[in-house]
């Protein structure tokens, strides 16, 4: 990746021209990938035939796969906004109140029905609360909040990461509950 810039300057004949400077980015972070054999020599031979060196060739591909995948919209909806209700419980639990994040989670669990994306279709949401209920049923809790994060970003936000646990605390118990 390069970063460029430009700026205008006078010539003699009183014609401005750009003049580009291309200032590289700085990488300063590492990534390791292990492969087998045939799947190096794969990569190299396609980095080879490209004119490209290994890294380039690695790293323009992940960021096309990475562009790709951001623009594809999430299966089952995402939900925009956030809800009165879960913002106020949120508010309160940050406040010390009598009911913490598990209060925001047994609540949002509880209105998974009234809460369909606008970008989904009825049925297909009722697969994904499906989802989230046998994730839920097999104790996946990473899988349960990543549910949460894809579907409910905006709501998920409002969440601090030291009380994710305690948000699926409540969700947990919404859904023993039978309330999702």
């Amino acid at each position: 990746m390069v970063a460029a810039s430009a700026r205008a300057v006078g010539d003699l004949t009183g014609v401005d021209t750009l003049v580009y400077r291309h200032r590289p980015m700085v990488k300063d972070r590492l990534i390791v990938v292990r492969v087998d054999d045939a799947t190096k020599r794969r990569l190299e031979d396609a980095a080879q035939k490209k004119g490209q060196t290994m890294t380039t060739f690695l790293v323009e591909a992940g960021e096309r796969e990475a562009k790709r995948t951001e623009q594809r919209p999430v299966r089952g909806g995402v939900h925009r906004a956030v809800p009165t209700f879960f913002r106020a419980t949120c508010w309160e639990a940050a406040r010390g109140g009598d009911r913490g994040y598990d209060a925001a989670g047994w609540n949002l669990a509880a209105a998974l029905d009234s809460e369909t994306p606008y970008d989904a279709e009825p049925e297909e949401w009722d697969g994904e609360i499906a989802a989230l209920k046998r994730m839920l049923d097999h104790g996946d809790d990473a899988d349960a909040l990543a549910w949460f994060d894809r579907h409910f970003p905006k709501c998920m936000a409002l969440i601090p990461r030291r009380r994710r646990a305690q948000f699926l605390k409540g969700v947990q118990r919404a859904h023993e509950e039978g309330r999702v």
